[in-house]
């Protein structure tokens, strides 16, 4: 999180939050012998979404970071609110309670100390919603939430939320009850086929029933859109029943997943200016039109991700940059300047993708380090 100063680091001059962070301690005798699986499975029974990174700590604890998609301003509202709900949290995975506060200093993320890293962020209202969910639901009792979490994709079906749904809705869910159903037969690993044959046997359950065309539209949408798998507030809001679920994902391979490390879009970014005599010029989105992966020649390189690239590519004194006139008419020079930096950064960026990903994303497995 970040302050107004950079010499006081306290409530009063927080300036915006980043991140939710919470504290496992493994001293005198507290959660001792922990592992990375046990901190992985209280995450998700307290149906918590999955972090962006996980520490450990030399004493064999942990610090686990949520990343926010978006940061909020903070104010004392908000500030208190935050601390509410990393106490609540914290009480729910073991954490330290008294290492609350949106203020506080954590363990800097190594290549050593990281052994969990993903690319998922989330939002600060989802968190709200979840201790709105516990509040409700657990004020005597804290595995009375508990009963609204659902184990793995393969068990969506089978959980008390989807299967109220699939007794049927009314007019004004029917739409969005079919849409969330399929993504759920898809999670579970049942075909388009089967899950639109399901579906039309649900729907015979709605009042009034959906028109056949419209099942099989929303099916198709279901299985040729980017989800792979329902949204659990969707399915809190048709069932009216408590429901969370976190799957954590292995790593895959480049090919297989967003082409977004700026270490690898260096390679080629440098790879295209030499294959241009060292130098190339042109408007910058027209340069950046041209370059593609080398993983896949069909994927180019998202316009603000080049930027990002020679910016860093020239602060590294790899690459010089200088521009000539201005707005739609301004043309960019790039040129290499250091070949042997240069053909590093390249060799660097060609080992990470002919690295096999480890199966469980533990102990350095595709973590970046951020420099």
């Amino acid at each position: 999180n970040t302050f107004y100063r950079n010499d006081l680091r306290r409530l009063s001059t927080l300036r915006w939050i980043n991140a939710m962070s919470i504290d496992i301690d493994a001293k005198n005798g507290e959660n001792e012998g922990m592992t990375l699986p046990d901190v992985q499975e209280s995450i998700t029974q307290a149906g918590l979404p999955m972090p962006s990174l996980i520490i450990q700590t030399p004493s064999k604890g942990f610090h686990v970071h949520w990343f926010l998609d978006q940061p909020k301003r903070a104010s004392d509202k908000l500030n208190a609110h935050y601390s509410r709900i990393q106490t609540c949290m914290a009480e729910m995975i073991h954490g330290d309670v008294h290492a609350v506060g949106p203020e506080r200093l954590f363990r800097l993320p190594t290549d050593e100390n990281t052994v969990f890293h993903s690319q998922n962020r989330v939002s600060f209202d989802t968190l709200c919603e979840w201790f709105q969910l516990v509040q409700e639901q657990n004020q005597v009792d804290v595995h009375t939430y508990k009963k609204g979490f659902c184990k793995g994709y393969e068990n969506l079906l089978k959980h008390p939320a989807v299967l109220k749904i699939l007794e049927g809705v009314n007019k004004g869910q029917r739409d969005m009850a079919c849409y969330t159903l399929a993504l759920a037969y898809k999670a579970a690993g049942y075909d388009e086929k089967q899950a639109e044959q399901y579906l039309h046997n649900w729907n015979q359950k709605n009042t009034p029933q959906m028109r056949q065309i419209e099942v099989k539209r929303k099916v198709k949408s279901a299985y040729k859109g980017r989800f792979h798998a329902p949204s659990a507030k969707k399915i809190r809001e048709l069932s009216g029943m408590l429901f969370s679920y976190v799957i954590w994902e292995e790593a895959k391979p480049r090919e297989e997943r967003t082409y977004s490390h700026i270490e690898e879009w260096e390679g080629d970014v440098l790879a295209f200016i030499r294959t241009q005599g060292g130098q190339v010029s042109g408007s910058q989105r027209d340069i950046s039109d041209q370059i593609t992966s080398s993983v896949d020649a069909e994927k180019k390189i998202p316009y603000a991700t080049f930027k990002k690239v020679i910016a860093r590519l020239e602060e590294q004194e790899i690459l010089s940059k200088k521009v000539s006139g201005k707005g739609r008419g301004a043309s960019t020079e790039l040129t290499i300047v250091n070949e042997l930096k240069a053909r590093r950064t390249q060799s660097d960026a060609s080992k990470k993708e002919g690295q096999t990903p480890s199966k469980i994303n533990g102990f350095n497995s595709n973590t970046i380090k951020d420099t």
